[in-house]
């Protein structure tokens, strides 16, 4: 096994919460678009979709905030769980769309206990911007709120990964936008389902376009 095999799951847990903690707090940052519900706002259960992706800048955004994510069971899974434990989430293990029948639990149990909950649906492992239905399940199972959100940043690196995740660089101009509170109707399924799963899409993307409006308002809209 490669050394860096071998380190990453000590070292990453450790340091990625500093660094994440230090970069982000150069960014100039602002959350615009819908604000809170006031479902969300007296400390309701909602859900949160963004994609796999644009996760660093909520990761920082609610640091602290005992948000439970979804994160998957395989090794680069694993160390997300611990990195997001050090910065004040909690976690559910798992998939919603591979069997994950055990993971649709945890999550149903925290929607009902009052917990916001945060599910990229084009995870965990793609294609990318490309939501699938078990989120939306979710929704309309437990009667979530569903809150599409996306991210823009004046300056950033992607990453090589499956889902181009953007990082940022210090200093830069960040935004993180909230499109306007999806309320799926409860125990959809079938074709109803399918079409709010695309909806769900769409939403996010107009959110990601929002997000990079917000920072060039003469920037045309760009694919995911």
């Amino acid at each position: 096994m490669k050394l860096h095999k071998k380190l990453g799951p000590i070292l990453v847990p450790r340091i990625g919460p500093w660094i994440l903690r230090r970069l982000g707090g150069t960014w100039r940052m602002r959350v615009v678009g819908e604000p809170p519900s006031e479902m969300e706002t007296n400390g309701g259960a909602v859900l949160y979709c963004f994609w796999h992706g644009d996760l660093l800048i909520p990761m920082y955004t609610y640091r602290g905030s005992g948000t439970v994510v979804l994160v998957s069971g395989h090794r680069d899974g694993i160390m997300l769980q611990q990195v997001l434990s050090n910065l004040g989430f909690n976690t559910v293990v798992g998939s919603i769309t591979r069997g994950g029948a055990m993971a649709l639990r945890g999550l149903l149990s925290s929607a009902r206990n009052g917990m916001r909950l945060c599910v990229p649906p084009d995870g965990p492992k793609g294609p990318a911007c490309k939501a699938k239905k078990g989120v939306l399940y979710l929704a309309s199972r437990a009667g979530l709120p569903v809150v599409p959100v996306g991210v823009a940043a004046s300056s950033g690196w992607r990453a090589r990964s499956w889902d181009r995740m953007l990082v940022p660089r210090p200093f830069s101009k960040v935004v993180l936008y909230r499109e306007k509170t999806m309320l799926v109707p409860r125990h959809v399924d079938g074709a109803e389902l399918d079409a709010w799963t695309l909806k769900l899409e769409d939403a996010i993307n107009s959110a990601r376009d929002n997000a990079r409006q917000s920072l060039n308002p003469k920037a045309a809209p760009s694919e995911p």
